[in-house]
């Protein structure tokens, strides 16, 4: 399974484990203005345990998708990143995020919000 693919399965079912199969070890993730905002699976792990855990109506729908070699660009808009249940984060999301694979998992990602 494309990693993508399991990202999105994973999410919906917030199967943690799952969820971060599809990511490098040493994935680094940032925001629009370079910040990175979590380095590693265990930030990762640490952020998304609880993010599946409290948001029990969690859905996420990929609204479209670019890939070009290395690197895929996906849009997600609020209306497809809802059921977010996390102190100091919006219910729904709009973004667009932007990934490296690298040996078939994300090894970077770039979230503008």
């Amino acid at each position: 399974m494309d990693p993508i693919q399991g990202m999105v399965e994973a999410f919906n079912s917030r199967d943690l484990n799952a969820y971060l199969a599809n990511f490098a070890r040493d994935i680094v993730i940032e925001n629009g203005d370079g910040e990175v905002t979590m380095a590693g699976q265990r930030e990762l792990r640490e952020f998304y345990s609880r993010l599946f855990t409290n948001s029990t109506q969690l859905r996420g729908v990929i609204v479209s998708q670019i890939q070009l070699d290395s690197y895929v660009v996906y849009v997600v808009t609020e209306e497809d990143l809802s059921g977010i249940e996390l102190e100091g984060y919006p219910t729904a999301v709009h973004c667009l995020c932007i990934y490296r694979i690298e040996q078939g998992l994300f090894a970077h990602e770039w979230e503008l919000m």
